[in-house]
């Protein structure tokens, strides 16, 4: 009886101190929490903390936090609460307006491990047509019968709100869909990408077949919305690469008169480190070249980055044509001057 005693207190004592201990950060754990609307049911999801726990779904009749961080002065009170021990659940319920919902991971010892996760508004929750605006759709397609090299670009359409997105590369069709957690067919993932498109080098995956979704994320990491579908690639690793920057500026495409001082876009390329734009006032005579052209006015040395905002006023109105291309460490070019793109310019 005394072992047994003695053991409960050395495995108590043990949680206890894993629970607490700053080297775990179990107790800095706060859920990335995602609430979406489909088919008159709630579908609560949040990121798992490494640790065996459950988890504790509140529904609350008002805000329990403020701006900033601050404790609301209006009390909250609990209208209901649901448990498990995995990281998503779906309500059917109806709730009143002004309802919020948070979730807590929970242990032996904490009420709860860690923090609150952000509270949700029931009536802010998007409706569907909003939502689908936070699931990135996959554009760039390499189906079995035009497969990809072995750098491929990759993209996908904008979500609003976005500062940078997860790119996650799948050995296999995720087993969450429509879910902010990684697949455990993960097999690549980065946070590095700052624009809706990413180059990935696929040249040391000896197979030809893989899937990628990406998602996006917030200014402080935390997710806009799910996963987007699962997107098939199929890669040829005997095709020759294609390293050229391309445009994301749209001015071509829609047309439209610039400001004073353009900003140029583009979609990054594996393998560059810097980028030169290069500004012109007739179309390049050397396209897919990697000299400047006769016409060039200016140009520009950017480190990293997708995007250029031009320092020097464009005074004259007219029309101008702009290019990059992506240099590695020493400056040399990656792959040449994507084709030019065309803008018409004036003084505001």
């Amino acid at each position: 009886m005394k072992r047994i005693l003695l053991l409960i207190l050395l495995l108590t004592t043990t949680l206890y101190f894993i629970e607490t201990n700053e080297i775990f950060g179990f107790n800095k754990y706060k859920p990335l929490f995602t609430v979406t609307y489909a088919a008159n049911n709630y579908v609560l999801t949040w990121s798992k903390i490494p640790y065996l726990a459950f988890y504790e779904v509140e529904v609350l009749n008002n805000n329990p936090m403020e701006k900033h961080g601050q404790k609301s002065t209006v009390p909250s009170y609990r209208i209901a609460k649901y448990r498990t021990f995995d990281n998503l659940i779906t309500i059917d319920q109806k709730f009143p307006d002004n309802t919020y919902l948070r979730v807590s991971a929970h242990s032996l010892f904490h009420q709860p491990l860690g923090f609150y996760s952000d509270a949700v508004s029931i009536t802010e929750i998007n409706s569907d047509a909003e939502q689908a605006k936070l699931k990135p759709v996959p554009i760039t397609s390499y189906p079995q019968d035009a497969p990809a090299p072995n750098i491929p670009l990759l993209t996908w359409t904008v979500v609003p709100g976005a500062v940078y997105y997860e790119f996650e590369l799948l050995s296999d069709l995720a087993e969450n869909p429509n879910n902010i957690s990684p697949s455990r067919y993960q097999i690549f993932s980065s946070k590095e990408v700052f624009t809706n498109g990413y180059s990935i080098d696929l040249s040391h995956y000896s197979g030809s077949h893989l899937y990628w979704r990406v998602r996006a994320l917030n200014y402080g990491g935390d997710p806009l919305g799910v996963f987007s579908d699962d997107q098939e690639i199929f890669i040829d690793h005997t095709l020759p690469n294609v390293l050229k920057p391309i445009s994301n500026t749209g001015y071509e495409k829609t047309n439209m008169s610039m400001p004073l001082y353009p900003v140029y876009s583009w979609f990054p390329i594996a393998g560059a480190v810097n980028y030169e734009v290069e500004l012109t006032t007739a179309p390049p005579e050397n396209p897919n070249s990697t000299q400047p052209s006769n016409y060039r006015i200016r140009h520009s040395i950017v480190q990293g980055g997708a995007d250029y905002y031009d320092e020097e006023a464009l005074t004259k109105s007219g029309t101008y044509y702009w290019r990059g291309q992506g240099l590695d460490q020493s400056g040399k070019t990656q792959g040449g001057y994507f084709f030019a793109e065309v803008f018409g310019s004036k003084v505001l």
